[in-house]
């Protein structure tokens, strides 16, 4: 269906990597800037360049109740993340998914690379939610 596309083949990494838009998205991760790559096939992967704080819901704080979502992206080379290819792969509660994926959308990371050059990246990152 349109928005959750999917490719699997040269260029868009080994090993079953995938390119896929977000759910309602264009479909699939343009290739534009180059293919996209699996963490496990850089050198250098993508890293925060700053602590990434995402928003607490309120109603969840004073609920005092925690949780962690798990999401997927493609960390372009200049180091933001391309909105178009933001997906939440899981999430202990909705309440935390728009907070996780507002902090990753402003986040600003060092790109990853291979041979020395910036590349895109694929990324399964998790955010947890703590009262700590």
């Amino acid at each position: 269906s349109p928005g959750r596309g999917r490719q699997d083949g040269p260029g868009e990494g080994a090993g079953g990597g995938i390119a896929a838009g977000g759910v309602g998205g264009p479909g699939p991760v343009p290739v534009v800037g180059g293919a996209v790559f699996l963490a496990a096939e850089v050198e250098e992967p993508p890293a925060a360049a700053a602590p990434i704080l995402p928003r607490y819901p309120e109603v969840m704080k004073q609920a005092g109740i925690t949780g962690k979502v798990v999401m997927q992206f493609v960390v372009n080379v200049d180091g933001h993340v391309e909105a178009t290819s933001f997906k939440i792969i899981s999430s202990t509660n909705k309440a935390f998914e728009e907070p996780a994926r507002e902090a990753i959308l402003k986040a600003l990371f060092k790109p990853g690379k291979s041979r020395g050059q910036p590349v895109r990246v694929l990324v399964q990152q998790s955010m947890s939610f703590n009262l700590s």
